[in-house]
């Protein structure tokens, strides 16, 4: 098994397999030997300029099945690594807690190939939180809309990493939908689950993309339950 970032370690896993070397020292690797054992090597570091990792190969992948009903669309992940504590959550734990993002430059390059080479004007960008550097994501937003792309895109958020310039920003950049993280509309809750934002954020944020002529689109946890007064502390 493949622990963490996956891109280094699965290329030397790759590698020993066709040379017939054996899998001890492969950073990230977990495996059984040949008594049946479990080997947990060391954790691989964190990739710390994501953009040494090279476009995906999407001449390898069946495009044409990438499809929302009868719209083709792609999707593309411009950083990775979350900070934030909610408990629900595993992204950190392949990622990592420390936030890396692509350039602009190399943004704007994934997004060229998907556009004029297969064709794509629909994307969805997967990062946990698209906006956690709101400089970096209006950067983006403008790059799209100055290179002409012509493409439609929905990205995530939380409240608390939006406002009124970067809504402004996607919107006039192609952006329809923006997801937000909101979770619950009741704090002791929000609290409990180390989500750290409120519900007036929540309303704020909602109405700001509103405003923008963004549609929102919260997603919610259902069922966390706990006794008045019981709060969570972050690991």
């Amino acid at each position: 098994m493949v622990r963490g970032e996956g891109e280094i370690t699965f290329k030397e896993l790759v590698e020993a397999l066709d040379k017939g070397k054996p899998l001890k020292g492969i950073l990230g690797l977990s495996y059984r030997d040949k008594t049946g054992k479990l080997r947990n090597e060391a954790p691989r570091p964190l990739i710390q300029n994501v953009d040494n990792i090279p476009i995906p190969a999407y001449d390898l992948l069946p495009m044409e099945l990438y499809r929302a009903g009868r719209t083709p669309f792609g999707t593309v992940m411009t950083s990775r690594g979350c900070p934030f504590n909610c408990v629900f959550c595993s992204s950190w734990l392949q990622f990592g807690k420390r936030w890396r993002g692509h350039s602009v430059e190399r943004v704007i390059e994934e997004l060229s190939i998907l556009r004029y080479e297969y064709g794509r004007r629909e994307i969805e960008f997967l990062d946990d939180t698209f906006t956690l550097n709101k400089v970096r994501a209006v950067e983006i937003a403008e790059a799209i809309k100055g290179e002409g792309l012509d493409i439609h895109w929905t990205a995530s958020s939380r409240v608390n990493t939006f406002n009124e310039k970067v809504a402004k920003a996607m919107k006039e950049g192609g952006c329809h939908t923006v997801y937000f993280g909101i979770e619950s509309g009741t704090q002791r809750i929000l609290d409990f689950i180390g989500k750290g934002i409120t519900p007036q954020q929540a309303i704020d944020a909602v109405k700001t993309a509103k405003k923008a002529g963004l549609r929102a689109l919260g997603s919610f946890i259902i069922g966390s339950r706990t006794r008045r007064g019981r709060r969570w502390t972050p690991p």
